[in-house]
Order: structure tokens, then C-alpha cells, then sequence
């Protein structure tokens, strides 16, 4: 039986608290197949959350959503990532 998130699909979408457009989001890849194709954005969630290691707070001002515009927490993306293969194309 296949996980739930090996039968996610679809674009996955970054906000960061240090982006200076309020509306902007980075598209840091998609689901399909049961692989993560990442296009750049895993690299800005991975040097965002080593410098939150040092400022745990700012953990909650990361902002995940799908294309689908389902929210999702920083944990909750990257175990998310640890069911699939992620394919780094970025």
C-alpha cells in the first residue's frame, strides 16, 4: 500500500520572513510519482532553518503551501520529504 504522501501531486510553494515582497512565494518544486523534483527552493528552506537553529522562533514565520492551498508547517514538509525520493533539479 502506497503512503499518503507518495500519492501527493502538485506544486509546493516557500515564504520566507526575509523575502521583501509580502506576495512573493518560491516554487520549491513538485510532487509527482512519488519523487520531489526540487527547483532551487529546498536550498532557501535548508539555509533558512540552519539559522533558525540559532532564533528557534523564527521556525514559525516559515510559511509552506501547496498549489492546492493546503498550509503546511516546516516539520510537516520535511517529513513529508522523507517518504519520497527528493530529485534536486535546482
Amino acid at each position: 500500500m502506497m503512503s499518503k504522501n507518495k500519492q501527493l501531486t502538485g506544486a509546493f510553494y516557500l515564504k520566507l520572513p526575509t523575502f521583501r515582497d509580502t506576495d512573493e512565494w518560491l516554487e520549491m518544486g513538485e510532487m509527482s510519482f512519488g519523487n520531489f523534483y526540487s527547483y532551487g527552493g529546498l536550498k532557501s528552506l535548508n539555509n533558512f532553518l540552519r539559522m533558525a537553529e540559532k532564533k528557534p522562533e523564527a521556525l514559525d514565520k516559515i510559511q509552506i503551501k501547496d498549489d492546492k492551498n493546503n498550509s503546511y508547517t516546516a516539520e510537516e514538509f520535511v517529513l513529508l520529504l522523507t517518504e519520497v525520493e527528493v530529485i534536486d533539479n535546482g
